[in-house]
């Protein structure tokens, strides 16, 4: 990653990871789900030994499934209450 982006390129890589690694840590306490925690370890662990992300039989089916699993946890999650519900109305 640093040689082919830079320094800038690795921050942004990092910050990203981190971004997902959050997410997934925030989808697990709330949900329970642990896939997508499971599916980050494995991909950065496997990226540090070969070209993972480099190659599109790697990268393409990494960022489908962490859709996938940003998908189905916000469709799991409880419905936020909208403007005006109140419980007094139910």
């Amino acid at each position: 990653m640093l040689a082919y982006t830079g320094w800038i390129g690795l921050a942004v890589f990092l910050a990203w990871m981190a971004a997902l690694g959050c997410s997934f840590w925030q989808i697990y306490r709330h949900t329970g789900q642990v896939f997508g925690l499971c599916l980050l370890v494995m991909a950065l662990t496997h990226a540090m030994f070969d070209n993972y992300f480099e190659t599109p039989y790697g990268a393409i089916p990494f960022y489908l499934l962490v859709g996938m699993a940003l998908g189905s946890a916000l469709s799991t999650a409880p419905a936020a209450p909208r403007a005006g519900d109140s419980e007094d109305n139910h």
